[in-house]
């Protein structure tokens, strides 16, 4: 296992077998600031070429939604600890997310 503990939000795999990805990462052995990325994966290419992801419609929208939520909720950081790791595994998910911002948004902190 990894030093890092990884949440995909987001997973999207294109006919061509290229897959991109959102990734929330639980730094440290249980404990330590979340930090987000976007990961994009490919297969193996034969002539080493370059390679354009083409995601779907529905899947830039989700994409959208969920980095928007992000630009808001990452404002605050949000550090996983022994105590609220669990907690912490539940809440990282797209539409918490989603939710959290929204409502960041309607208090004026977002």
């Amino acid at each position: 296992m990894s030093e890092y503990e990884e949440i995909v939000l987001f997973d999207e795999t294109n006919k061509g077998g290229y897959k991109i990805q959102v990734i929330a990462q639980l730094m440290g052995p249980d404990v330590g600031n979340v930090r987000y990325l976007l990961r994009v994966s490919e297969p193996p290419q034969e002539d080493g070429g370059s390679i354009d992801y083409i995601c779907t419609v529905d899947g830039f929208r989700k994409i959208g939604k969920l980095c928007t939520a992000l630009a808001t909720v990452v404002k605050s950081p949000l550090f996983a600890t022994e105590k609220n790791i669990q907690k912490i595994r539940k809440f990282l998910t797209a539409d918490k997310l989603e939710t959290v911002a929204d409502y960041l948004k309607a208090i004026g902190k977002g």
